[in-house]
């Protein structure tokens, strides 16, 4: 059930290729148009890999390629599904449904057949998404501060971007669940489970930054200090208190109260 909440949020993947549309249309000539032609400000080889050719192409090829990916992954995982509930389907959305099942008859062949390709696109589109999402990172943060370094924002980003999917899922669950009227197949364990892990990669992501601060420290880099310092200052001061606040008191208690509730063992119901 949880996992049919996760695969309903590639709606958002034809979302992000319109922003990136968006993005390189009327964002990039005021956000990296001077940085770019300010020939003293970057060196050659940075301005060529931020110049809006090469940007653009590979973060298109990359969110495409991961569209695809998690397109595919998602039709062959939801095949079953999509097989058992065919005959109910409307007259205007039998050959749609008809067409993605096609292959697939329910035997054990093509039940196997099946999970060899989600085994296949599963790992595939983990790296992938690791990949794009570390170039998303270095492209559209790290390469607004330029002359500043960091080899752990591409980590930082994409378990940032794993940990608010969880929380987005927990949040899908919790709504999802009434609105359709499937309450009774979400369990207090299954709820219980989700919130360690969106507590879990909490820590694991605030542990991340706290490796680039050790850094910076035990190295006596104050020149790296210049990313988060900014964000701590001025108008930025806000959005730094929302973060703290809602990622690690709002976020870190919601998740550890999602605890299933405790029932009586069996031997204290016979005990006189």
């Amino acid at each position: 059930m949880i996992i049919r909440f996760a695969s309903a949020s590639a709606a958002f993947l034809p979302v992000s290729l319109v922003a990136l549309l968006f993005i390189f249309t009327a964002g990039y000539p005021a956000i990296y148009g001077p940085m770019v032609t300010a020939a003293h400000e970057l060196q050659h080889g940075k301005a060529v890999w931020l110049s809006h050719g090469f940007m653009f192409a590979r973060l298109a090829i990359g969110l495409g390629l991961l569209t695809v990916i998690g397109w595919k992954l998602i039709r062959a995982d939801m095949m079953p599904d999509l097989l058992a509930v065919r005959g109910a389907a409307p007259a205007n959305r039998r050959a749609l449904y008809d067409r993605w099942t096609r292959g697939y008859d329910g035997s054990a062949d093509s039940e196997f057949a099946v999970l060899e390709r989600v085994s296949r696109l599963a790992p595939g589109y983990v790296v992938t998404y690791v990949l794009v999402f570390t170039l998303v990172a270095f492209d559209g943060i790290m390469a607004l501060q330029p002359h500043w370094f960091s080899n752990l924002l591409g980590g930082f980003y994409f378990m940032g971007s794993f940990l608010g999917a969880h929380m987005l899922l927990a949040l899908m669950m919790m709504y999802g669940s009434s609105h359709l009227g499937v309450t009774d197949l979400v369990s207090p364990k299954q709820r219980h489970d989700l919130g360690k892990l969106c507590f879990g990669f909490t820590v694991f992501w605030t542990y991340l930054m706290w490796a680039q601060f050790l850094v910076i420290w035990y190295g006596n880099l104050p020149e790296e200090t210049g990313f988060v310092f900014a964000r701590l200052w001025g108008p930025w001061l806000p959005v730094g208190k929302a973060v703290l606040i809602g990622m690690f008191l709002v976020r870190s208690s919601g998740s550890s109260a999602w605890r299933p509730r405790r029932r009586a063992p069996r031997w204290a119901s016979s005990r006189s």
